[in-house]
């Protein structure tokens, strides 16, 4: 279980906090998982969207405590949603102009406020569907597509504004 989920964990708690608190809430999170894998009812939802929740409760736990400022980490993240604009047919000047506008993307993502920046990991990098992310957050799936079409809307003006 652990080499199934630390990866996209690590991703998603960076998006709470930087550094070596990554770690400590990773290693935090785990233990909650392993400690209370007794209590995952297969009936009420999925295993991801279970240990998304306890990393998302965890995180704010964490940040409670230590009363630190949240700063976000979208740099990992970026790095493997690059591959999926790349288009190998598409001649060297295509591919330049390609490259430039994820460029522009991801750095239009990086300055968005750190809840838009979650929401946009969940459901972009991590293809969780929308009733999984409202699982996650408690909130109803209306909520969840109206502000992924907001962060859509805001990403579009940004990147027009670029052009």
């Amino acid at each position: 279980m652990y080499n199934a989920y630390s990866h996209r964990m690590k991703y998603y708690i960076s998006t709470w906090t930087n550094g070596k608190e990554i770690d400590d809430i990773h290693q935090e999170l785990f233990l909650k998982v392993y400690s209370n894998l007794s209590t995952f009812d297969v009936l009420r939802g999925q295993m991801t969207t279970w240990i998304y929740r306890i990393a998302r409760n965890t995180s704010i736990d964490w940040l409670r405590k230590r009363k630190r400022v949240n700063v976000e980490s979208w740099d990992n993240l970026c790095e493997p949603l690059g591959n999926i604009f790349s288009d190998v047919s598409a001649e060297p000047l295509e591919q330049l102009l390609s490259k430039e506008k994820q460029e522009n993307l991801f750095s239009s993502i990086e300055r968005l406020p750190s809840s838009e920046k979650r929401l946009t990991l969940l459901y972009y990098y991590e293809e969780l569907s929308i009733n999984e992310i409202a699982i996650i957050y408690n909130i109803p799936e209306g909520t969840v597509k109206s502000r992924l079409n907001g962060v859509r809307q805001k990403l579009k003006r940004t990147l027009e504004d670029n052009t």
